[in-house]
């Protein structure tokens, strides 16, 4: 199971997204100026100059100089690198400045260049200018992470979120982000993805959803659960999992281009916990060698039937405890309390046995299931009466794997 993630209060949330409001109608838009600027470009030598003149003597310099560098847009990314080698406090501060505000930009492109100069300056030994790259990086993330969840619903993505109230405040947690069959973006947009640092799962449901997400999932530093159901994958994209050390679950659910090399891949991700590969074209041998190399974890191999119950064991009876509404179980007249004798002429002990044969099978094959059921005589006594059922069977619901979804 996923671990608990410490909540934001829903009033930091609101001050946050009051904070990108102001910056998106102040910085974004000048930074969104550089995408389309009145007028010719800049040249080499005006760029130049703004970046040598961001430590001018002069105060009204100095800012001219910076917001001309940020309506610049994408060209002033390497004016500010250069100025960042060899920095005064003054220009370092300022080109950081820079960096920030071309990084809140709706233009990808720039937005991934600006982060990419700014992430520079975090790497190597520790210094002020380091420490200063950090906090603006973090503060950048956040900002970003609030604008991006805005754009990515406005594209057609689902967020699920869980509110909690803890006092006299409301805690919310962003459980999942699913790519679904109202995605209107294209691969392109998925870029936004590594900007998200604070979501628990990603699932990918349907045609739309590609490897052109997993590409950006390894820079997702929070994801623990990775689910794909019917998803347009295939193991290239798989493979982009092996650089999420974190990760904990994954689930591949009713994809045939998912084979043994996407098993392969999953091997060297040492977070895992929970593997769920349902109605693929893997098979249970190298299945087993993933599983060998879990430790405790656990891997799910199926070939993808759903009968749609639940059960307890008694001794060596299994006793059908719950039937899932609509499931194939519910449309095959399978009742609450029968108890399971035997399911394709194989005796059933246990919930496990039953399972374990179940798991065997592929959805839309079709099993028979005994039953004993405790019916009504005509004295209306009680009485053993033993059933057998012709079950067709289905595909587990996506809803059984994405946080949330089966409680809404």
């Amino acid at each position: 199971m996923l671990k608990n993630h410490p909540p934001t209060t829903l009033a930091v949330r609101l001050g946050l997204w009051l904070a990108v409001l102001l910056l998106v109608l102040g910085s974004v838009a000048s930074a969104q100026e550089a995408k389309a600027p009145a007028g010719p470009p800049p040249t080499a030598e005006q760029l130049a100059r703004w970046g040598r003149e961001l430590d001018h003597d002069e105060f009204l310099v100095r800012e001219e100089a910076t917001q001309q560098l940020v309506r610049a847009g994408l060209p002033a990314v390497e004016v500010c690198r250069r100025v960042l080698q060899q920095p005064t406090p003054e220009s370092g501060s300022r080109a950081m400045h820079v960096l920030h505000q071309l990084a809140l930009s709706n233009d990808l492109t720039l937005l991934d260049a600006s982060r990419g100069a700014l992430e520079e300056m975090t790497r190597g030994k520790s210094t002020p200018l380091k420490s200063r790259a950090e906090e603006v990086l973090a503060q950048l993330n956040s900002q970003r992470q609030a604008i991006t969840l805005g754009e990515l619903e406005g594209l057609g993505a689902r967020i699920r979120r869980t509110n909690y109230v803890t006092g006299f405040a409301t805690e919310e947690v962003i459980q999942s982000l699913e790519i679904g069959s109202d995605w209107r973006g294209n691969d392109d947009d998925f870029r936004r993805l590594k900007w998200l640092t604070d979501i628990r799962q990603i699932a990918l449901v349907g045609d739309r959803a590609t490897d052109g997400a997993l590409k950006y999932v390894g820079d997702m530093k929070g994801l623990k659960s990775v689910q794909a159901y019917r998803a347009n994958i295939t193991d290239a994209g798989v493979k982009n999992l092996a650089n999420c050390s974190q990760l904990e679950e994954v689930g591949l659910y009713y994809i045939q281009a998912i084979t043994n090399e996407s098993l392969q891949s999953l091997k060297g991700v040492k977070a895992l916990t929970a593997v769920r590969v349902y109605g693929t074209r893997a098979t249970p041998e190298v299945a087993a060698e993933l599983q060998a190399g879990l430790g405790a974890g656990k891997v799910d191999f199926r070939h993808g039937a759903f009968l749609g119950v639940g059960c307890i064991t008694v001794d060596t009876s299994c006793t059908i405890s719950r039937v899932n509404k609509d499931s194939p179980a519910d449309r095959a007249g399978i009742q609450q309390e029968d108890i399971v004798l035997s399911f394709n002429e194989q005796a059933v002990p246990d919930f496990e046995t039953l399972t374990s044969i179940i798991s065997k099978l592929k959805a839309r094959d079709t099993a028979e299931l005994v039953v004993q059921r405790t019916a009504l005589d005509a004295n209306n006594q009680p009485v053993q009466r033993k059933v057998t059922l012709k079950v067709p069977l289905g595909e587990w619901p996506v809803e059984q794997f994405i946080i949330g979804a089966n409680r809404e």
